[in-house]
């Protein structure tokens, strides 16, 4: 699963966790993105944009506690 639609799949649990005000989102990435590497630089750009998405996305549901 690439990194644009397992976002999209966070953004629609998290819209509905949202409007019901409750639910739990666990997400497991890897430490391929923390760094670039030149052989899997694919992968590791899709978990760091995962990891950077998640971020953003505890801090909105926190607001929204």
């Amino acid at each position: 699963m690439n990194g644009s639609s397992f976002i999209a799949l966070l953004t629609a649990l998290a819209s509905l966790f949202e409007a019901q005000r409750s639910g739990a989102i666990g997400v497991i990435t890897s430490v391929a993105g923390m760094r670039g590497r030149p052989s899997n630089y694919l992968y590791g750009s899709a978990k760091a944009a995962v990891s950077a998405f998640c971020e953003g996305l505890r801090a909105r549901l926190h607001r929204a506690a």
